[in-house]
């Protein structure tokens, strides 16, 4: 009876192995051991338990095999070692009936004879499998507290129903492991893995990399820029230094060509007006009552400035247009140094309006333009005029200004220490006469009467060529004239335009220093 009954359940466990969306869950360590354990008992006590089942069958009529539905193996291997510790508890003295009442309701297990034990190994369990025996062994503990169906009178409705009942179970046991590896399986997507972590931010560096080689060549188009924009591979401020470079590289190859081909430099100035002057358009407001309509291209659209529609225009015009003028101002002074066109040039960005003069005005282009009209014009009252305008529309100086200034009074000091050297030949020089004069005014004593009229003659040559010597060497040096000496007192005077530069460096350095310092200290915390 105890081998027959046993063969259901391991062909149903065998079966629920092979059907089962995670097989490796029955074949663990635990269950393959059992099966093992049963195999050598069944193999070593086969005729024993034949004898031992038809004694017991005679004398105990009570026990009826359909009393009770057939339990699962789980449930009987979990009844089996909970009630191992209460038979060791028990003495032996006491009446071994109740051990026997419990063996009746589960299939006897026929003892073996003694083997050393074999060794264990520590389990191999992961932790997945682990969570899923353990809402296992809650499902088959809820099932265990719920009450047994009543026993079926019948021998054949009992087999039926227990055979339905261990159907059932494997059925739920299924659907429990289908549903937590199902679990398991949506977490896995969801959180994403190490290497698909670290794909992403390779694939994504990879794309940005390729998209700004793209940008920096100029290899786009503005649907493609929009493109980029949108999906996030550039920046808008990555996009806007790529449509700067680009307009700033055309403008730069018209003025070459013009350069190249043109024989004076009226066709680089017709550049300037079409292609530089006008960038100042793009940006107008409508207060601007100062600036004319707006530029008629006609039929060259070469003029026109591409700015994509993504791109804001705003920045790109603020930035763009000092950049051509201060370029197209470097060019003309190095190719046509001598031409009347370059005193225009400040004059030209001013009629174009007050927006035109204060998005124009650069550091850069201010320098250029005082060192044009010191070193180009000897013009200290336009030096002055320039260090005005750079404060009135807010133009900040830089190292490079106060270093003309300082160019300026050293060339000052230089030239007045020249005048001064003369001046101190010229006293010499009188002395050495005076002692000639002295030692001719001796000969002349000691000389005959007959050559008085000669003497004469040669006093009166002599101070008419002193005073000529005198008025060509004392003159009055060039820094003293009325409209230099005025700039020289407001560049260099008390609160003159080199103090207040030095004093606007040295506070611009310390500013400096201090971010710096903060920065450190934010980055250390």
């Amino acid at each position: 009876m105890t081998m027959s009954a046993r063969v259901p359940t391991r062909a149903l466990l065998a079966l629920a192995t092979r059907n089962s969306p995670a097989p490796i869950l029955y074949q663990t360590r635990t269950l393959a051991a059992s099966l093992l354990q049963h195999q050598q008992q069944n193999h070593y006590s086969t005729s024993e338990s034949d004898s031992t089942s038809d004694s017991r069958d005679g004398p105990s009529p009570k026990v009826q095999p359909g009393a009770r539905p057939r339990r699962s193996f789980l449930q009987r291997k979990a009844a089996t070692i909970s009630s191992l510790p209460r038979r060791q508890s028990k003495p032996q003295g006491q009446n071994p009936e109740p051990a026997a009442a419990e063996l009746d309701d589960e299939p006897q297990e026929e003892p073996i004879s003694p083997r050393p034990p074999p060794q264990t190994r520590p389990l191999t369990m992961t932790s997945d499998e682990k969570q899923i025996f353990g809402t296992l062994l809650e499902q088959l503990s809820a099932e265990r507290r719920s009450p047994a169906p009543e026993a079926v009178e019948s021998g054949s409705g009992t087999k039926s129903s227990s055979r339905n009942e261990v159907r059932d179970e494997l059925s739920n046991i299924s659907n429990i492991f289908n549903s937590v590896l199902h679990d398991l399986r949506v977490k896995r997507e969801r959180v994403p893995t190490h290497s698909t972590r670290q794909a992403e931010p390779e694939m994504i560096t990879e794309e940005r990399k390729m998209a700004d080689e793209r940008l920096q060549a100029g290899d786009y188009t503005d649907d493609e820029l929009a493109e980029m924009l949108s999906s996030g591979q550039v920046s808008m401020d990555r996009a806007i230094a790529s449509v700067i470079a680009r307009e700033s590289s055309k403008i730069e190859d018209a003025m070459w060509e013009a350069i190249e081909e043109g024989k004076d430099e009226a066709s680089l100035w017709s550049v300037c007006q079409g292609r530089v002057f006008t960038i100042v358009n793009y940006a107008r407001g409508q207060d601007d009552k100062t600036v004319q309509s707006p530029v008629d291209w006609g039929s060259d659209q070469r003029h026109r400035l591409a700015i994509p529609a993504c791109v804001p225009v705003e920045p790109i015009i603020i930035e763009l247009y000092p950049n051509m003028l201060l370029r197209a101002f470097r060019l003309l002074t190095l190719h046509f140094p001598k031409s009347q066109l370059i005193r225009q040039f400040r004059a030209t960005i001013r009629s174009m309006g007050k927006k035109s003069a204060i998005m124009g005005g650069s550091t850069d282009l201010f320098n250029e333009l005082i060192y044009f009209h010191w070193r180009g014009c000897s013009d200290l009252p336009g030096v002055v005029s320039l260090l005005r305008e750079m404060d009135v529309t807010g133009v900040e100086p830089n190292a490079r200004t106060l270093g003309l200034l300082q160019s300026i009074a050293s060339q000052r000091e230089q030239d007045l220490s020249t005048h001064r050297q003369k001046v101190q030949r010229e006293k010499l020089w009188k002395e050495q006469e005076e002692e000639q004069e002295e030692q001719e005014e001796e000969q002349e004593e000691e000389q005959e009467e007959e050559h008085e009229e000669e003497q004469e003659e040669q006093e009166q040559k002599q101070p008419k060529k002193q005073r000529e010597a005198s008025s060509t060497l004392i003159r009055e040096p060039w820094w003293d004239l009325a409209p230099n000496r005025k700039a020289v007192r407001e560049l260099f005077g008390p609160d003159g335009w080199m103090e207040r530069l030095q004093v606007r460096l040295r506070l611009v350095r310390l500013a400096n220093i201090a971010r710096t310092v903060r920065e450190k200290s934010s980055a250390s915390a």
